[in-house]
């Protein structure tokens, strides 16, 4: 006797029960869907920027804290640094599908590394504690030039 006919035997109470369990179970596992990322970002941030160059077998790290702003369409960021400056503030467009990609539009005038902006594709990943802002992570893995660019922040609640 197959699955089908043997489901087909039980009565109308054992079904609903099979069904009851079936569901639960499935719904016991919905902590592990993927979530995508939305495809706006909208909100005001605050976290670090990294900067790691491999120069030469030896590891160099540029961070600070930046503030980082999405509109619906556009982000700004700005490095409230009052002592030395590390990173340029920065603004342009961005797009958020399967990775976020940056477009930048304008850098402030600061004397800066041009290619410390964080510009083109990144990986974006969410880390949504329950008792916490949600954190954003985003990263860019420039092989050829042995540079890595990421930024973790914080999601500061809407006032």
């Amino acid at each position: 006797m197959n699955k089908i006919e043997s489901i087909k035997k039980m009565g109308n109470i054992k079904k609903l029960m099979l069904l009851t369990f079936v569901t639960l179970l499935l719904l016991s596992c919905a902590k592990d869907i993927f979530v995508e990322p939305p495809t706006s970002l909208r909100g005001f941030y605050i976290g670090r920027y990294f900067v790691i160059n491999n120069v030469s077998g030896s590891t160099i790290t540029k961070d600070d804290v930046v503030h980082w702003t999405f509109t619906d369409q556009t982000h700004i960021s700005d490095f409230p640094s009052i002592s030395e400056r590390v990173f340029c503030d920065f603004s342009g467009s961005y797009t958020v599908e399967s990775n976020l990609t940056l477009t930048i539009a304008q850098i402030s005038q600061d004397i800066c590394t041009l290619d410390d902006v964080p510009e083109d594709v990144f990986s974006i990943r969410w880390v949504r504690p329950d008792d916490a802002a949600d954190t954003l992570y985003l990263e860019q893995f420039d092989v050829p030039n042995d540079r890595k660019k990421i930024a973790v922040l914080a999601r500061q609640p809407d006032l």
